[in-house]
């Protein structure tokens, strides 16, 4: 069963947009092989979701300073995971600082690629998108963020209150690469079963 956000369309009644998912779906390697699709779809929704996280990240990174200053982080694998496919990216040198640092340019470099990045079909700015989503993803499953998500000091409800939209915002913007991905796995692990494919016109 499939959900769009908006009216169903003439288009999608017949299947049309359904069947190219479901082909897209079967055949692709990762993510990426669906970003034409997607972006010719849902590129309003993508934007709106990259912003989403640019405004929050903004306000949260104004006090980050403050906040890692008196933070013990743990292993950079303890503390971001999923780093290790991004380091490459955020340092070519292959040199890393010392783990604050690399927490504070994770969140800084994910505002960055939010300014700049472009939604379109070009091979540069879909390995860009994957790249966002995926500094997104680990951003939102750090320790780091997690722990002031967590404080229940009444002293810093607003930070925390800030944090878990932060959470939120970035988790939805990285299901663009992370959760296909993983729709992929499931999809080709089990089409080999005979189903239908509607749509709920609830949605």
């Amino acid at each position: 069963m499939l959900a769009k956000n908006g009216p169903v369309t003439p288009d999608d009644v017949v299947q049309v947009a359904a069947e190219t998912f479901i082909t897209l779906l079967s055949t692709a390697a990762t993510a990426q092989t669906l970003y034409p699709f997607l972006f010719g779809r849902c590129k309003s929704n993508i934007e709106k979701c990259i912003n989403n996280v640019r405004d929050t990240i903004e306000a949260f990174l104004a006090s980050i300073d403050d906040m890692l200053a008196g933070y013990q982080p743990s292993s950079l694998k303890a503390e971001l995971p999923g780093f290790h496919a991004l380091q490459d990216a955020l340092y070519d040198t292959g040199a890393l600082p010392p783990t604050a640092q690399v927490i504070r340019d994770l969140f800084y470099t994910v505002l960055g690629d939010c300014k700049r990045i472009n939604i379109s079909d070009g091979k540069r700015e879909k390995i860009e998108f994957a790249i966002l989503c995926a500094a997104s993803f680990t951003a939102s499953n750090s320790r780091f963020l997690g722990l002031i998500c967590a404080d229940q000091n009444r002293l810093h409800t607003e930070q925390k209150l800030l944090a878990e939209k932060l959470k939120r915002r970035l988790l939805k913007l990285s299901q663009y690469d992370h959760g296909i991905n993983l729709l992929i796995s499931r999809w080709q692990h089990l089409r080999e079963t005979e189903f239908g494919v509607r749509w709920d016109p609830r949605y």
